[in-house]
């Protein structure tokens, strides 16, 4: 379902917990990283993660989500067409404020894995997309919303985001800044979103 309010951002619903009737026991807590990927790789489109797709979409998230549990998000990402952006791509919350890492998100044009983790394994992950004069957030449990050129909103999103895991003890947060391959970077991040 989506929602438009006039100067605010586009907004659909989206709940992982929809998809969680398809998967296996093992993945029971859900497949969010796995969904980020995939909403990243598809230049922030949730389309290709509707449950109606099938027993393929649910083998192709179920095996993406094994695959990062395991220890391997950057052959992952790798795999679905994103590579590290160079330099200093990879901030993490430790010794940073939130602050800190809605700048390093939203100040730049990139895509953005966001990893929330509490000391205990559990966790969550996000997704941003940061273009010209527009941003995509997406959270696997809630909605995706992309701002039309208005950054100053999507960067209030953002930052309320980190906060609110936050303040439920998902404090050590990991941001991976990526860059798609050049057909995706043409096609989805200047001109994003139509």
């Amino acid at each position: 379902m989506a929602s438009f309010a006039p100067g605010g951002p586009r907004t659909f619903k989206f709940e992982q917990s929809d998809l969680k009737g398809f998967l296996d026991q093992r993945h029971k807590d859900g497949v969010c990283a796995a969904l980020v990927i995939e909403w990243l790789a598809g230049g922030g489109d949730l389309s290709r993660q509707r449950p109606t797709r099938g027993i393929k979409t649910k083998q192709r998230i179920e095996k993406l989500q094994d695959r990062v549990m395991s220890g391997g998000i950057f052959d992952a990402f790798q795999e679905y067409g994103l590579v590290r952006a160079g330099g200093d791509d990879i901030i993490s919350s430790e010794g940073r404020s939130t602050d800190d890492l809605v700048s390093f998100i939203c100040g730049t044009i990139s895509y953005y894995y966001i990893a929330l983790n509490a000391s205990d394994d559990v966790g969550h992950a996000l997704g941003a997309i940061t273009g010209d004069h527009c941003g995509k957030y997406f959270d696997p449990n809630g909605q995706e919303s992309t701002f039309d050129r208005n950054l100053a909103q999507y960067r209030s999103t953002v930052k309320g985001a980190l906060v609110y895991h936050q303040t439920f003890g998902l404090g050590n947060i990991i941001v991976v800044r990526l860059s798609p391959l050049a057909k995706l970077a043409t096609t989805h991040l200047r001109r994003m979103p139509r």
